[in-house]
């Protein structure tokens, strides 16, 4: 259960059905009752996570990442860090990356489980999640 003055999101993902057979998705977001409204990462707050992301994954990485963004799921104490590519990534890129999780993993401890993920530059553009935060774009 969260602290006091803190919430967890909740996503749910349900497949319903439209008309003419037509399939869509529900998102559903639910605040747990009686906390504020601030998410927190145990006593830090979700926007210092975003301030350090931005600026670690600025000084870890390579000219070949076109964007980066972390997804925080509270409840389970996870981050995923995506790093999206140009090119296809070479193990120096791959190597930036860790370089920046495990930074990001040794300044907050309340996070359990991490993932790292490096994408192609064309999903970045293509995917709207709420809880998605971008914390490094170029435009190079």
């Amino acid at each position: 259960m969260p602290t006091p003055g803190t919430s967890d999101k909740v996503l749910i993902s349900c497949r319903i059905n439209a008309e003419k057979g037509r399939t869509g998705k529900l998102n559903i977001q639910c605040i747990l009752p009686n906390q504020g409204t601030t998410e927190a990462l145990g006593t830090m707050e979700l926007t210092q996570l975003i301030t350090s992301a931005k600026t670690i994954v600025r000084r870890n990485l390579s000219a070949n990442v076109a964007a980066a963004s972390i997804q925080w799921y509270a409840l389970k104490g996870k981050l995923v860090l995506a790093y999206y590519m140009r090119n296809p990534h070479s193990e120096d890129d791959e190597e930036w990356c860790s370089l920046a999780l495990a930074e990001l993993e040794a300044e907050f401890p309340d996070i359990r489980l991490s993932e790292l993920l490096m994408l192609p530059f064309p999903d970045f553009l293509h995917i709207a999640d709420p809880d998605r935060h971008v914390v490094y774009e170029s435009y190079a």
